[in-house]
């Protein structure tokens, strides 16, 4: 037996992520951490390096690699050439046919779970993802890339893009919107 697994935690980085289990989310705590393993090819390019299992405040807790990159819903679109936006886009698609590829659907994509890291985007929160198809065409995460474009260009337009869209929706249609809340518990925790 080596050192690593005696003493796992000297092989950490000096920063790591706690994502701590929702309560009475213990299903999806288990559905991503199962995710979390069938993608360790991924883990460090597209989606955090997954370094086990912790209790953090009487709970478990995933532990996960810092990501050092911007959350796609805090970007500033004052300093961000609309002109980029395909190239953006190419690295969005990349990241959802990745996960394509090992048949993982990603089941929540919202721009507060895609973090664009330099060259490539990253993607977090799989307690929704479910394993599917590994065919692009007509995939749910070849979906997911549309939405996102969409939501991503929704914020860069501010109220006017917002009001002009409702608008063609109310015409098309009469729906209700329902806005998901977003109670993941990440803490970061650096060693001294």
């Amino acid at each position: 037996m080596g050192l690593k697994a005696i003493y796992p935690e000297w092989f950490l980085p000096s920063t790591v992520i706690l994502k701590k289990r929702k309560l009475d989310w213990d299903d999806e705590f288990e559905t991503e951490k199962r995710i979390y393993h069938h993608l360790k090819p991924l883990q460090g390019t597209f989606i955090p390096k997954f370094y086990g299992e912790a209790i953090y405040d009487g709970s478990p807790a995933l532990v996960l690699s810092k990501i050092c990159g911007q959350r796609l819903h805090d970007i500033d679109f004052d300093t961000r050439p609309e002109a980029d936006d395909p190239i953006f886009e190419a690295k969005v698609e990349e990241a959802f046919k990745a996960l394509t590829e090992y048949g993982v659907i990603h089941g929540d994509s919202e721009l507060h779970n895609i973090f664009e890291v330099e060259d490539r985007v990253m993607i977090i929160d799989f307690e929704q993802a479910e394993l599917g198809s590994k065919i692009w065409e007509g995939s749910t995460n070849k979906g997911n890339v549309g939405y996102l474009m969409r939501e991503f260009q929704r914020a860069r337009g501010g109220t006017e893009f917002i009001l002009a869209e409702c608008e063609c929706v109310m015409k098309e249609s009469i729906e209700q919107a329902k806005c998901k809340s977003q109670d993941d518990l990440y803490v970061e925790i650096c060693a001294d």
